[in-house]
């Protein structure tokens, strides 16, 4: 399969698909992202859980200066999610406009960076604003 056939499949996933964690078999914890070990009981036994990929600001900062490589992308939003299914989690906000705590926002996935060697464009789960 060709780089390409790649990128469509991903923009192919159905809104939300691919935040995948896991949820324990014995008192139904979610977990983001998936764990081997629940964080509440100790239980082994997990299976797979695909979060809905909504949810709303808990926290955020807006970043100035950037990483080495990143420069150019500046400024941007980081937020601390709290996902409807329960979980929070820590993403880029795209789209952000005006953020503030308690917005809505759903998961989306966006361009991070283009490996210079390759030309690779490499993908990462962000949120953006609803409504």
């Amino acid at each position: 399969m060709n780089v390409s056939n790649v990128v469509m499949g991903w923009r192919r996933i159905r809104k939300g698909n691919f935040l995948l964690g896991s949820k324990c078999r014995k008192c139904s914890k979610l977990h983001f992202p998936a764990a081997r070990l629940c964080k509440k009981c100790g239980s082994r036994e997990l299976e797979d859980y695909r979060f809905k990929g909504t949810g709303k600001i808990y926290a955020y900062s807006e970043v100035r200066t950037a990483s080495s490589g990143f420069e150019k992308h500046v400024p941007y939003t980081v937020a601390i999610i709290e996902l409807d299914d329960g979980p929070k989690m820590t993403a880029q906000i795209v789209e952000s406009g005006k953020v503030h705590v308690g917005m809505k926002v759903e998961s989306c996935l966006r361009k991070y960076y283009v490996d210079g060697d390759s030309g690779i464009i490499h993908y990462w789960i962000k949120f953006r604003p609803v409504g």
